[in-house]
C-alpha cells in the first residue's frame, strides 16, 4: 500500500507569506536605489549649485578613497577599536596614542587638481580631557567650552606643508538634532575664523516637497561666521558634495572635513 503524500498546502501558504514579507520590505529599498533621495537644503539659491556625487564612499573599505568634484583622497588610513590592536597611524598632534588605541579613528590627505593639500584626522567620542596640545599649539577658544562624552565625532584638519599653521578643528554632536536643530558643531581655527553646521533631516520628494527622512541626520549645511551657507554635504547613500563658495582655499577645506563627515562610521555610540 503507498503511503500517501504530505499536504503541502501549509508550506505554499508559508512561503507565499515570507514572499510578500520580503516584498514589503525590500521595495522601498529597490525603488530607492533606482531614484536616489536628494537632501533638502533649506536655502533656495542651493537650486543653483551642481551636485558633486561622490565616488567611493560605498563598498569595501580595504584601501578606500573618496572622490568628487576637483578632489580626491588617498588611501583611507583606519584604527582599530579594541586595547589589544595597536593603531600603526596617528596624525593627531593633540591625541595620546593610547587614545587612538581604545577609539574608532582615521585619516588622510585630499587634495585638488591644483596641488594643494589638507591632512585630515578624525576619531569617535573625544572628550575635552582626551586631548593633550603639543608643539606649542594653543587649543584655547571659546568653542572648545562644549564637551560631547558620546556619538561625536572629532576632526583636526592640518596643512602639511606648514606646521605653524594652526590647525581647525570641529567636534561634531551627531545627536544634536535631537535637541537643537540649528547647531551640530563648529568648525574653528581662531575665535575670529570658524563655520558652524546645521543638521539637515529632510530629502526632497520627486514632486520637490520637503519630507522627513528616515534618517535620524541626511546631511549638514555648513555656514561662514557671516551666516552665509558655503557647502553642504549629503549622507544619503553615496553622498554628495555641494559648493557655493569657489574660493580654492576654502573649498578644499570644506572638502576636507565633508569627506571626513561621509567616512565616519555608523557605529559610533563606543
Amino acid at each position: 500500500m503507498i503511503d500517501s503524500l504530505p499536504d503541502t498546502k501549509p508550506l505554499l501558504v508559508i512561503m507565499k507569506l515570507i514572499f510578500k514579507y520580503l516584498l514589503v520590505v525590500l521595495l522601498p529599498f529597490v525603488l530607492a536605489g533606482c531614484n536616489s533621495a536628494k537632501l533638502a537644503l533649506r536655502e533656495q539659491n542651493w537650486n543653483s549649485q551642481p551636485e558633486y556625487v561622490v565616488q567611493g564612499r560605498q563598498g569595501f573599505t580595504f584601501n578606500q578613497k573618496l572622490k568628487f568634484g576637483e578632489f580626491a583622497t588617498d588611501k583611507i588610513k583606519r584604527s582599530w577599536t579594541t586595547t589589544k590592536a595597536v593603531s600603526r597611524y596617528y596624525d593627531f598632534s593633540n591625541i595620546t596614542a593610547d587614545f587612538i588605541k581604545r577609539h574608532q579613528a582615521y585619516s588622510f590627505t585630499i587634495q585638488d587638481t591644483a596641488g594643494r593639500a589638507l591632512t585630515i584626522s578624525s576619531a569617535i567620542n573625544v572628550a575635552k580631557t582626551d586631548r593633550t596640545w603639543t608643539k606649542g599649539r594653543s587649543a584655547s577658544s571659546k568653542f572648545t567650552s562644549s564637551d560631547i562624552l558620546k556619538n561625536n565625532l572629532y576632526i583636526i584638519i592640518t596643512n602639511p606643508d606648514d606646521e605653524s599653521d594652526l590647525p581647525w578643528q570641529l567636534t561634531l554632536d551627531n545627536n544634536a538634532h535631537y535637541t537643537n536643530q540649528r547647531h551640530a558643531g563648529t568648525l574653528y581655527q581662531t575665535d575670529q575664523d570658524y563655520y558652524y553646521f546645521v543638521p539637515v533631516t529632510k530629502i526632497k520628494g520627486s514632486n520637490g516637497s520637503h519630507q522627513a527622512s528616515t534618517f535620524d541626520v541626511s546631511g549638514y549645511e555648513i555656514f561662514n561666521q557671516d551666516n552665509q551657507p558655503v557647502a553642504a554635504v549629503s549622507l544619503i547613500d553615496k553622498g554628495a558634495v555641494y559648493f557655493k563658495t569657489q574660493a580654492p582655499a576654502e573649498r578644499l577645506l570644506l572638502a576636507g572635513v565633508c569627506s571626513a563627515l561621509l567616512l565616519q562610521p555608523h557605529d559610533i555610540e563606543d
